[in-house]
């Protein structure tokens, strides 16, 4: 007890919450003392998460329509994780998520926008916590003249007038 205050103060451990009892002696001025029983309430306390979520991809490739995005979650909180939910967005409009679940498996029309993955879950304390992609992937042209991966390379599409972003429909396959 702090002198004329008649207070203390109490740090219970880290990430501890609930009752606490313990015994204090005070003393008084002449030197009598006598001990006294404190009950406390801590409340729980929402710690932050650490650690993140990303999106895996091979980097060195480039990024383009047919990969399949995968997400990498590291992400840690001492207050526990459960009822996880993956959202993916373009990183221009994160408010409409254009897939959900742990892959994506990249779109023509996803070609020049930025995709980034949201994790949303559920701490054991009941709070609903949310951790963005710390990067983003930049949806590329197909390097090999493929838009479309049906096996034809963009200029025997053109070639044959056949729709270069869409797969060979009629099967007149010209590989120069």
């Amino acid at each position: 007890i702090k002198g004329l205050t008649h207070s203390f103060s109490y740090n219970p451990p880290l990430n501890f919450y609930g009752a606490d009892t313990f015994i204090v002696q005070v003393t008084d001025e002449d030197g009598l003392s006598d001990f006294i029983n404190v009950e406390v309430i801590v409340n729980p306390v929402n710690d932050p998460h650490t650690r993140g979520v990303y999106i895996d991809f091979e980097m060195f490739e480039g990024t383009y329509p047919g990969h399949i995005l995968t997400i990498e979650n590291s992400v840690e909180d001492v207050d526990g994780i459960q009822n996880i939910v993956y959202e993916w967005f373009y990183e221009s409009d994160l408010e409409t998520a254009i897939a959900t679940g742990e892959t994506y498996i990249v779109k023509l029309e996803d070609l020049d926008e930025s995709i980034v993955v949201k994790m949303q879950y559920e701490d054991f304390l009941n709070n609903i916590e949310t951790v963005f992609s710390d990067y983003e992937v930049v949806i590329e042209v197909n390097p090999e003249g493929d838009y479309d991966f049906d096996g034809l390379r963009n200029e025997a599409e053109s070639d044959a007038l056949t729709d270069i972003y869409n797969p060979d429909t009629d099967n007149d396959v010209f590989l120069l």
